[in-house]
């Protein structure tokens, strides 16, 4: 059954956390799914070149990977994030906030920014989700041509139309359904999704956490992977 959680992540108070290693999905996966490093193809500050999870994280996406219908595969946008790309992203998104409002108060701007874009955070045992190395951004692309499942939006679609549910009280719609196939092979595999964002995926950080009830069991991550 469909039913993503609705309401957003508070701060997660319960850690047990686990040192796993790091895995690039590339030497994991080769060319069994794409790998797109959106934020280094953009140029931003100390992206890297390539994406990187925890090893069970990995594990959990071999699980969804299997229970994709034949011809389909995964492409990745984003995963393990360096401090430096977490801020550099928080402080674009704001200001281009400030720059549509004005008016805003700097708390509204950030509650506002916070939506979308975690806080940076250079506390290891409190990381911003991407950091821990827990955290995935990915769509679902034909295997044959590498074209995305269309999903109503593009990757970082700062919009109300990038809400996991936002197509499901618009009648029947292959959107709808591309967002729930996604939605279904990574929830069944481990992870859970962050409601705004029907591409982001979350397994052992404080996202996870809050949604499973469960202790967060990652760390932030400060080197370079």
């Amino acid at each position: 059954m469909y039913i993503p959680k609705r309401e957003l992540p508070q701060e997660c108070a319960a850690y047990e956390f686990v040192d796993e290693p790091m895995i690039s999905l590339s030497e994991y996966f080769g060319d069994r799914i794409m790998i797109s490093p959106q934020y280094f193809l953009e140029g931003i500050p100390g992206a890297v070149n390539g994406c990187s999870l925890r090893k069970s994280a990995v594990i959990l996406l071999e699980d969804a990977l299997r229970r994709l219908p034949k011809g389909l595969t995964f492409k990745v946008f984003d995963a393990w994030r360096p401090v430096e790309v977490q801020t550099a992203l928080f402080k674009r998104f704001y200001d281009s906030l400030k720059a549509d409002n004005p008016d805003w108060s700097e708390s509204r701007l950030t509650a506002e920014t916070k939506k979308f874009v975690s806080l940076p955070s250079l506390n290891p045992e409190r990381p911003s989700v991407h950091n821990s190395g827990g955290a995935i951004d990915l769509t679902i692309i034909e295997i044959w041509n590498h074209k995305e499942l269309d999903m109503g939006t593009g990757f970082d679609d700062f919009t109300d139309k990038s809400l996991t549910l936002h197509f499901e009280e618009l009648g029947d719609s292959a959107i709808r359904d591309n967002r729930r196939l996604l939605y279904r092979v990574m929830t069944e595999a481990g992870f859970t999704n962050y409601p705004l964002e029907w591409w982001h995926y979350d397994y052992g950080d404080s996202f996870w956490s809050y949604y499973t009830g469960k202790p967060s069991i990652y760390r932030g991550i400060m080197g370079r992977h």
